[in-house]
């Protein structure tokens, strides 16, 4: 498990030439045409230099644009999701699959909710290393408190426009995670499109 904190930028090798001019200009991004003919498929496999992620949400329309707009972003992303907490930590800890390089991971789900899940990967010397990203339509102080205080590495509300939501997802995967450590800064912690 090691290796992904140390080595995460080798799974970000588009990173070193992200520019945010390109996501905050109302220009076309240069891979958005390339994007169009592709589409992000639930069991991929991974590539070299694919960047895994878990996303954690039980609301099937807010899957189904998530997954529109990891494809659109035009990086190579193998995507996969989970329906409710309990069906993510099962695929966590299933000994058969890889383990994600970042888990987006909305808080209101039935069976387990999102807090519950974030203590159990802190709590897992097999999965406390893995970047989480909460992913809410809350604002409210309280989860954001109590979320940083958990372990998230970020907390996202989730965007209201398509363009912001794919300028988020643009954003976050290209972002340094040593930088967004757990519990390292309140300042980093809310993440804000507008400000990036």
């Amino acid at each position: 498990m090691k290796h992904i904190q140390q080595n995460f930028n080798n799974y970000l090798p588009w990173r070193d030439h992200y520019n945010p001019l390109i996501i905050l200009s109302n220009k076309e991004h240069p891979l958005d045409e390339k994007a169009k003919n592709k589409s992000v498929q639930k069991n991929r496999p991974l590539k070299k230099d694919s960047l895994y992620i878990i996303l954690a949400d039980d609301d099937e329309d807010d899957r189904e644009l998530f997954s529109e707009v990891i494809d659109e972003t035009g990086l190579n992303v193998k995507l996969d999701y989970a329906e409710d907490g309990k069906e993510l930590l099962k695929m966590l800890n299933s000994a058969s699959r890889e383990l994600p390089h970042m888990i987006f991971l909305d808080l209101n789900m039935p069976n387990k909710g999102g807090k519950e899940c974030l203590d159990a990967i802190r709590a897992s010397e097999y999965l406390k290393n893995i970047p989480v990203i909460i992913y809410s339509t809350s604002s409210s102080h309280n989860d954001i408190e109590e979320t940083f205080e958990k372990g998230a590495n970020l907390y996202v509300r989730k965007p209201t426009s398509y363009k912001e939501l794919l300028n988020m997802a643009r954003m976050v995967l290209s972002l340094n995670w040593e930088n967004y450590k757990p519990r390292a800064s309140k300042t980093n912690f809310v993440f804000s499109h507008k400000t990036r």
